[in-house]
């Protein structure tokens, strides 16, 4: 289990990043939502079984 703490912050802003080029890719994208999305270099299973520091 990964434990976030407030040193985690930069990867939570690349991910927030990662996520609002998602959308952009998506709206401006003629495939649509699902199809040939770029995901950038965010990756979500990492934070599965997170849980904050106390």
């Amino acid at each position: 289990m990964r434990t976030l703490t407030h040193f985690d912050h930069p990867e939570a802003f690349q991910a927030l990043r990662d996520i609002l080029f998602l959308y952009v890719d998506m709206a401006e994208g003629s495939a649509g939502f699902g199809h040939a999305v770029d995901t950038g270099t965010f990756d979500p299973y990492q934070f599965l079984d997170a849980e904050a520091e106390p």
